[in-house]
């Protein structure tokens, strides 16, 4: 079943286009899926190929372990770990330790228009490549992603635009993991500090269950405005935004198995186990419960 959604999300993401802006930056995504490959270094016939691509080239590991080598170093990468090349920059995989299951994210970042450069792109640029464990839940995020590609809902497009923007972001994060949170605040402009510190408080008063009017009056903004600063951010409601939040927030829980699913209810706003569960089947597809089997 889950093998047939990233078959199906595959093919809708490389036959539509997606092109972002952050912070002034142009972002095109030149390819993102889901791949899942045999030991095909245990062949006879399997020749590593020293390359270089003119984009940055992410893996995203879910099982299994890969070697790759950059210049003269041999970098091992294994599940929950991320390894990115940046362009030009030459590489080969000389073997795959076992079969793999990965996402694997091709992409390019332009200049903003008057040449100032926002801090997580310097970070990005900076490296040849780097390598870490999937400390900021993207692979959470991939899996939205292929999830809103295969169902298609109305709005799936800009969702997952939206989601692109935050994938990309964590990644500088991963690149950069010294840089504190006010640094990426250096350059940017109003608007992006203020989703910065809406997304923040959001996050740090999930289990008070927020709503929109509290996140607008931390901004000091009516409904309407702040309302309108997430759609350009996010394409989506406030309301959305926050749900979105929280599903995230609860995936991440129940795929660490610490606590129980009225826990982790609890965590993000819905003391109500019932209540909890109607919103994850709502936004997820399935129950929550089914995570633990």
């Amino acid at each position: 079943m889950r093998q047939n959604m990233y078959k199906i999300a595959n093919r809708r993401l490389a036959a539509n286009h997606f092109c972002i802006n952050i912070s002034g930056v142009p972002v095109e995504i030149i390819s993102l899926r889901h791949i899942k490959h045999a030991d095909i270094s245990a062949s006879p016939y399997y020749r590593p190929v020293k390359h270089r691509h003119t984009y940055y080239e992410a893996h995203i590991f879910l099982s299994g372990q890969q070697t790759y080598q950059v210049d003269n170093q041999m970098i091992d990468v294994q599940d929950s770990e991320i390894f990115c090349t940046s362009p030009h920059v030459y590489h080969a995989i000389p073997r795959y330790r076992t079969a793999i299951e990965k996402f694997a994210v091709c992409f390019t970042i332009g200049r903003t228009a008057d040449g100032k450069e926002p801090l997580w792109a310097a970070a990005l640029r900076q490296n040849a490549f780097f390598a870490g464990r999937d400390m900021q839940d993207i692979t959470g995020i991939l899996e939205l992603i292929m999830k809103e590609a295969y169902h298609a809902n109305e709005t799936w497009y800009d969702i997952v635009n939206s989601l692109i923007s935050i994938l990309i972001l964590k990644l500088a994060r991963i690149a950069r993991p010294d840089q504190s949170p006010s640094e990426h605040l250096e350059i940017m402009s109003d608007f992006d500090q203020r989703m910065i510190s809406a997304e923040k408080f959001i996050r740090d008063n999930l289990v008070s269950n927020i709503t929109a009017s509290d996140v607008a009056r931390f901004l000091h903004l009516s409904v309407r405005q702040l309302n309108r600063d997430i759609s350009r951010k996010y394409g989506m409601t406030t309301k959305k935004y926050i749900d979105f939040v929280k599903y995230e927030r609860a995936l991440e829980l129940l795929k660490e198995g610490t606590l129980t699913i009225s826990q982790i209810g609890a965590e993000v706003g819905f003391p109500d186990r019932s209540d909890f569960h109607r919103f994850f089947k709502r936004m997820d597809g399935m129950a929550p419960g089914q995570y633990y089997r």
